[in-house]
């Protein structure tokens, strides 16, 4: 199996829905976490895919010991974002994974009114204040902060350029064919690179 790893600093994921977005971000939770670093998942899905796929793709304990795992509403992830990101002096920072950002601003947008552009543009800050949060985080401590976005359907990631222009990297998940994803490496290190893996029940294969 190929080694897929991801830079320091703040990184965007993502992809159409069903694209494999929230397995390779569980996969880079538990590959951060084996490496020996602390791990903080936030998991804004109702159904609570990102928690589940992590239990299901690994076999190591070890590793899952130093993956947190939380549920969160979207509404809620600034205020549970906020003492994550201002470590305490008992414990070591954690690097974070936000499985999905763009939740915060496709939660308000699809139960409003299409006139009522107030809310949207207040969860647009939302999202880009959290996304701002988390980059000052990474920077700060050298840690790794992936956030997870949805693809719009005009085709940009939800979050545009103000988002792409807040990030070191970006990574572009898309489907190849059949069970197969293509990851591209959009910006950072690696810029211009591809690789591809498979969906399996356990998670990914890479090939």
């Amino acid at each position: 199996m190929r080694e897929f790893s991801v830079p320091r600093g703040l990184v965007l994921l993502h992809g159409r829905p069903g694209a494999g977005k929230t397995t390779l971000a569980s996969y880079i939770a538990l590959q951060l976490a084996s490496a020996g670093g602390r791990v903080l998942y936030f998991d804004t899905s109702p159904a609570g895919d990102g928690v589940s796929r992590l239990y299901t793709m690994t076999e190591d304990l070890r590793s899952l010991e130093s993956v947190r795992a939380v549920r969160v509403n979207p509404r809620a992830l600034r205020r549970l974002i906020i003492p994550a990101v201002v470590p305490r002096e008992c414990g070591s920072p954690a690097h974070l994974i936000v499985d999905e950002l763009s939740s915060v601003f496709l939660a308000v947008a699809e139960t409003s009114p299409p006139e009522d552009r107030k809310k949207k543009s207040a969860a647009y800050r939302e999202m880009l204040f959290i996304a701002a949060l988390l980059k000052q985080y990474a920077d700060t401590y050298g840690l790794t902060c992936v956030v997870v976005v949805d693809d719009s359907r005009e085709g940009p990631p939800v979050g545009g350029r103000a988002l792409q222009s807040l990030v070191g990297g970006s990574l572009r998940v898309e489907v190849a064919e059949g069970n197969v994803r293509r990851i591209v490496v959009e910006s950072g290190p690696g810029a211009g690179t591809q690789a591809t893996f498979l969906l399996t029940p356990r998670g990914l294969e890479f090939l």
